[in-house]
């Protein structure tokens, strides 16, 4: 899990460039997704479950509009695609609500 949690898929997002962690992930769980080889950022942000903030591809992103945009900013620079905030119908946790492939 992450964060001392047994939740993932609320807290992680990502694609082929970099996987999004909140802030609150443990060192160790840090340390085991980069052991992979995978590229892992940061992100600092109040709202923490980004797994159903952010929906994303290596294409493009589409993000909860509440979010600040150097945290959009940040997330753009990591994923290495244009990050859009958006919602689905109405509502902003755009993760949670739809699924994305390349």
């Amino acid at each position: 899990g992450i964060a001392d949690s047994r939740l993932v898929g609320i807290y992680l997002s990502g694609n082929s460039n970099s996987i999004l962690l909140p802030y609150i992930a443990t060192e160790e769980e840090i340390s085991k997704l980069r052991s992979t080889g995978a590229r892992v950022t940061i992100i600092e942000e109040k709202r923490t479950a980004l797994g159903n903030i952010i929906l994303c591809n290596d294409h493009g992103a589409v993000v909860d509009p509440r979010l600040k945009p150097r945290t959009v900013s940040a997330i753009e620079k990591a994923l290495k695609v244009p990050a859009r905030p958006w919602t689905i119908g109405g509502l902003p946790q755009i993760g949670s609500l739809a699924t994305a492939s390349n």
